[in-house]
């Protein structure tokens, strides 16, 4: 389990990330959990907040994050449905692109139902986090 780390760049938005385009991003199969980590400012050019690319399974629910200020919140090209429910997507309306609302998108195969309306504990410490089993978030 993932719990109360910033993923992402920092609030200026000037820093980088390793792996280039996402704070979290899964390759392969992962039974992991984020609960109450802000995962925010991946704001360049098509970056994701969370990305499943086509070869992941993700097993386990995550919620209570802040998943804000990202060209996109969360994008699962695994063709499978996951769940990122009862999270933070940056506006009380929830996420946009498979969602009617207007905070961070998220792609089809994503669970968001039900959102959080209101932001929750988010973390204001700066950590660096590197995974195995082939996904890696990290903060700079």
């Amino acid at each position: 389990m993932v719990t109360g780390n910033n993923i992402g760049a920092n609030a200026a938005g000037t820093g980088a990330l390793p792996n280039g385009t996402a704070g979290i991003y899964l390759t392969t199969s992962a039974s992991a959990q984020f609960n109450q980590n802000l995962i925010a400012n991946h704001d360049g050019t098509g970056d994701f907040g969370i990305y499943l690319d086509s070869s992941a399974a993700f097993a386990a629910s995550s919620d209570n994050n802040c998943i804000v200020n990202n060209d996109a919140g969360v994008q699962n090209d695994t063709g499978t449905s996951t769940t990122f429910a009862n999270n933070w997507w940056g506006h009380t309306s929830g996420p946009s692109g498979a969602g009617a609302g207007s905070g961070d998108s998220v792609s089809s195969n994503v669970v968001f139902t039900p959102w959080l309306p209101v932001t929750p504990a988010c973390p204001g410490v700066l950590t660096e986090v590197f995974f195995t089993n082939g996904f890696e978030a990290v903060v700079p």
